[in-house]
């Protein structure tokens, strides 16, 4: 699963609704990965950053911002003018429209910034509430998160992101799929991955000579 540059800048600025749509349209993309926060007031959005000042030039955390006050804040001016006033989307947003594309594979990756009250537990229990369990991937750098994910639902998927794979990595419990970073995967870890029956991802592969040196 590669993407680019510039669909990977879209999704982080506005969002996955509009980009998606567009590009399922022209039979471009299959799967996505988006990142999630919560808002002060509980309302899970597709946030990268832990602060809007990069984004959408607005210098508040996302802890600090409830989702009336975010709607007024443009994510879209960032990746260009065509996509200004574009505003903040939302993860139930995001679901109910992945849901109407059923062979579309949607990755979740819950970002925490030490602020957040129930946020595992509110994505998987949304993910089961629309009955996406599986369509959609929960995703993570904290191991502990897929744990929880697990107790909620023993039925959900998650992917372990990573930049070095090594030891007991191999073989975490709640971990169903591995992302490691382009520059640490070896043969090794292909086969190793392989007779576990684990399925391998890898990121930040941007250029054409990066993909032919791990076919």
């Amino acid at each position: 699963r590669i993407v680019g540059r510039l669909l990977g800048l879209m999704l982080f600025c506005i969002g996955i609704g509009m980009v998606i749509g567009m590009l399922i349209s022209e039979n471009v993309i299959s799967s996505a990965e988006i990142d999630v926060q919560q808002l002060k007031d509980g309302t899970i959005v597709l946030m990268h950053d832990s602060n809007f000042k990069r984004i959408a030039g607005v210098d508040r955390n996302v802890w600090d911002v409830n989702y009336e006050e975010a709607l007024t804040y443009d994510m879209g001016a960032y990746c260009g003018e065509e996509w200004a006033d574009t505003p903040i989307s939302t993860l139930e947003e995001v679901l109910d429209y992945v849901k109407t594309v059923p062979w579309f594979q949607l990755v979740i990756e819950i970002k925490l910034n030490g602020h957040e009250q129930g946020l595992i537990e509110q994505v998987v229990k949304m993910i089961a509430e629309k009955d996406m369990t599986e369509q959609c991937i929960l995703a993570s750098m904290n191991y502990d998160v897929l744990k929880k994910s697990k107790e909620f639902n023993p039925e959900i998927t998650t992917q372990l992101i990573t930049f070095i794979a090594y030891g007991k990595l191999y073989t975490l419990d709640a971990v169903d799929i591995y992302s490691v970073e382009a520059s640490f995967v070896t043969p090794k870890l292909v086969s190793v991955l392989r007779s576990l029956k684990k399925p391998l991802y890898v990121w930040t592969v941007n250029q054409e000579e990066e993909i032919r040196k791990l076919k």
